[in-house]
C-alpha cells in the first residue's frame, strides 16, 4: 500500500497491506489518496481484484452515501472511503498536483475542502463525476465542469521557461545572467528546461551556483548550424512539453525586468502563441521573417509584421505540440528539397511563415529590445517584463549593467504594459 500526500510525494510504502501503523501515518494527511491492493472491506468483506489498483479518498467530513455512482466502503481503522476507477483516480491525482486558472485566478489544491464527492481548488469545488466526463486524458490543457447550472472553465497552470544553449564561452555567460534575472527579478519558482550539447556539466554548474533546484537538461548532438537553430522547434514538439502550460521559450540574451508570473498567466490565457513582432520587418520582404517562403506561397493576413523567434510564449504544450512537430517536419522536407543553405534564418523563417499563414500568433506586448541609438541605449528604459538584448554588440556587458539598473530601480515600470505602442502592418 502507498499513500500520496497533497504534494504528490509517496510517504509510506508497504507490501503487507493495511496496518495500524499505516493508519497512523494516513491520519496526518487530510485528504490523502490511498492506493491499495487486496483491500478487504469491513462490512461486505468484498475483496478487490489483485491485478487492479483502486484508490480511495479519505473523507474529512460526513458525506451523503446515496448520491454518487462510485461505491463507498468502510475500512477498519480508517473509516469512510470511496472506491474510484483507476483511470479516474489517476486524473484526480494529476489534477491535485498542479494549479488551475478558474475565473481568471490561479487556484491551488485545497485538502481541507476536498471530500469523497469532489476535489477543491480554493473556493472552487469540482465533483469527481465532472472530472471523469470532462477530463479525457492526463495531458489535457483545460476542461469544463458544472458548478450547479453554471459552466466553468479550468485551465491547467504548470509553467516552465525553456532555453537552448549550445557551446561555451559568452553564451554560457549570457545564460547565467538570464537565469539570474529570471529568479531574482522575475520571481520565477517553476521548473526550467534547457536543451544542451556536450556543455551539460557547465550548464549544471551555473544552475547550482544560482541555487536553482528545479531543472531538467535535455541532451542534443547538433552537427551544424541548422541543427542548432532547429533544436528549439524540436524541443517544443517533444512529449515532455505537453505536461507544461504555459511554456516560455527565450534566447540566452534575454533579461527579465519585471515579475514574470503575471506574464506567464497572460500567456496561458491567450488563444494564440505570443511572439515579439518587429515593426521594421515584413514577411513579404524581409528574409529573416520568411519572405522567401512567402514569395513561393503568398497569402493574406491581418498583420504582415514578422516576429523574432527569440521569445515565444506558448499557452499550452499539449495544444500546440503538434504544430511544432509539423514545423520541424517542414524544415526537414524543405531542406532536403532546396538544400541546407536555402534558408539562412531557417527555423525563424519557417515559424513566421507557418504561424502567420495559420493565424496562430499575436504580438507579445511584454517583450521589448534596447533603443537602437547608442546615446539612449542604457539611459532611460521602460521595463516591459522581458528585455531581448539581440541588438547590442556587448551583450554580456549590457546584460550585467541592465540587471544592476533593475536592482537599483533605475528603470521605468509602467502599471500597464499594454500602453506600449504597436501598429500592425497591413
Amino acid at each position: 500500500m502507498y499513500v500520496i500526500d497533497k504534494d504528490g510525494k509517496v510517504v509510506f510504502l508497504s507490501e503487507e497491506g493495511l496496518s495500524r501503523k499505516s493508519f497512523d501515518e494516513i491520519d496526518s494527511f487530510n485528504g490523502a489518496l490511498v492506493a491499495t491492493k487486496n483491500l478487504t472491506t469491513k462490512k461486505a468483506e468484498e475483496r478487490i481484484s489483485e491485478d487492479t489498483i483502486q484508490i480511495a479518498w479519505k473523507a474529512p467530513r460526513p458525506i451523503d452515501k446515496n448520491r454518487k455512482q462510485y461505491p463507498y466502503i468502510e475500512i477498519t481503522g480508517l473509516g469512510s472511503c470511496r472506491l474510484l476507477p483507476h483511470d479516474v483516480a489517476e486524473k484526480i491525482s494529476y489534477i491535485s498536483k498542479t494549479e488551475l486558472i478558474i475565473s481568471n485566478s490561479i487556484c491551488r489544491f485545497c485538502a481541507s475542502k476536498t471530500d469523497l464527492q469532489g476535489i477543491a481548488f480554493g473556493d472552487n469545488y469540482i465533483e469527481f463525476e465532472c472530472i471523469e466526463k470532462s477530463f479525457s486524458s492526463s495531458y489535457n490543457d483545460e476542461f469544463f465542469y458544472n458548478d450547479g447550472w453554471i459552466v466553468k472553465n479550468a485551465k491547467f497552470y504548470n509553467p516552465t521557461v525553456l532555453y537552448v544553449v549550445f557551446g561555451y564561452g559568452e553564451i554560457l555567460d549570457q545564460l547565467h545572467l538570464s537565469l539570474r534575472s529570471l529568479f531574482e527579478i522575475g520571481k520565477f519558482s517553476g521548473e526550467v528546461i534547457i536543451g544542451v550539447d556536450d556543455n551539460a556539466i557547465h550548464v549544471e554548474k551555473i544552475l547550482n551556483s544560482l541555487g536553482i533546484k528545479k531543472y531538467r537538461l535535455i541532451a542534443y548532438a547538433p552537427l551544424d548550424r541548422l541543427d542548432m537553430l532547429g533544436a528549439r522547434v524540436d524541443l517544443l514538439s517533444k512529449d515532455i512539453m505537453a505536461t507544461f502550460s504555459p511554456i516560455l521559450y527565450v534566447d540566452c540574451d534575454v533579461i527579465f525586468d519585471l515579475d514574470i508570473n503575471e506574464i506567464l498567466q497572460e500567456i496561458r490565457k491567450s488563444k494564440k502563441i505570443l511572439a515579439q513582432f518587429e515593426p521594421w520587418s515584413d514577411i513579404r520582404s524581409s528574409s529573416s521573417t520568411g519572405a522567401d517562403l512567402y514569395q513561393e506561397f503568398p497569402f493574406e493576413c491581418s498583420d504582415y509584421h514578422g516576429f523574432n523567434a527569440g521569445v515565444i510564449g506558448v499557452p499550452s504544450g499539449a495544444r500546440f505540440k503538434s504544430i511544432f512537430a509539423s514545423v520541424a517536419e517542414s524544415l526537414v522536407i524543405y531542406s532536403m528539397n532546396k538544400g541546407r543553405d536555402a534558408m539562412f534564418y531557417y527555423e525563424q523563417s519557417m515559424l513566421n511563415f507557418v504561424f502567420k499563414r495559420l493565424n496562430i500568433v499575436e504580438n507579445a506586448s511584454f517583450v521589448s529590445c534596447l533603443p537602437f541609438t547608442d546615446h539612449d541605449r542604457l539611459n532611460v528604459i521602460d521595463a516591459t517584463g522581458i528585455k531581448h538584448m539581440f541588438n547590442t554588440i556587448d551583450k554580456v556587458g549590457d546584460m550585467r549593467i541592465y540587471i544592476d539598473m533593475c536592482h537599483n530601480h533605475k528603470i521605468n515600470t509602467p502599471e500597464d504594459r499594454k500602453d506600449f505602442f504597436y501598429q500592425p502592418a497591413v
